[in-house]
């Protein structure tokens, strides 16, 4: 009968099956949140990633927040780090070049004047991570004014992974996996899109 009071263990074990049962749950919903997590910070979309150049699409590069103030702090340790701009700079073309000689016959600038550039625009895309569509229009704009260099694939993981490696050499212990995930995802989506740029664009120009 419902009035008749059922044995204290049993109340006790109703209880303990319940807190159980509870937990369960909240471990399985505090998986669910960090694999949502996992899959925002390892690749920033479906369409850009860490570790593969994609130059068949130009669409706006969307990273998660966190993941985003990780390459600024990243960037900002890199800089405090190289004292000045000018030594931040060489020390770009300096990992870059080092990596490949031949990188360095693709541009005719003076060292000084390329690496202050490359570092406006590194330093221009990492400021614009938090702006979707003001960082395609950046990365547009740096595509163009490379339609006769010839940039491609290859070339642009051997950018990504010096310039990657540079940065983990000079913070060190500053730099996490997530800002470097992060840092190397951005550098792929710059060279993918002016891989993408310079194919679909450059013979419309050298016919105008």
């Amino acid at each position: 009968p419902d009035d008749v009071r059922r044995p204290e263990w049993q109340g006790a074990a109703a209880v303990k099956d319940a807190g159980e049962r509870k937990e369960q749950e909240e471990d399985q919903e505090g998986d669910g949140e960090e694999d949502v997590v996992d899959e925002q910070m390892d690749g920033a979309g479906r369409l850009y990633n860490a570790e593969i150049v994609n130059d068949t699409v130009f669409e706006e590069l969307h990273m998660h927040a966190d993941q985003v103030n990780e390459v600024q702090r990243a960037w900002a340790a890199f800089l405090r780090a190289a004292e000045t701009n000018e030594a931040a700079g060489d020390a770009l073309c300096a990992a870059l070049f080092d990596s490949s000689p031949q990188i360095q016959t693709l541009f005719k600038s003076p060292r000084a004047v390329f690496a202050m550039r490359l570092l406006d625009a590194l330093g221009g895309a990492v400021k614009s991570l938090s702006d979707p569509r003001i960082l395609k229009q950046s990365v547009e704009t740096l595509a163009f004014q490379h339609l006769q260099v010839e940039v491609t694939v290859p070339r642009v993981a051997m950018f990504r992974d010096a310039l990657a490696d540079l940065l983990v050499s000079e913070i060190g212990s500053q730099c996490q996996e997530v800002a470097i995930n992060g840092f190397r995802t951005l550098l792929n989506y710059i060279g993918g899109a002016i891989v993408y740029v310079r194919r679909t664009y450059s013979d419309r120009f050298r016919i105008i």
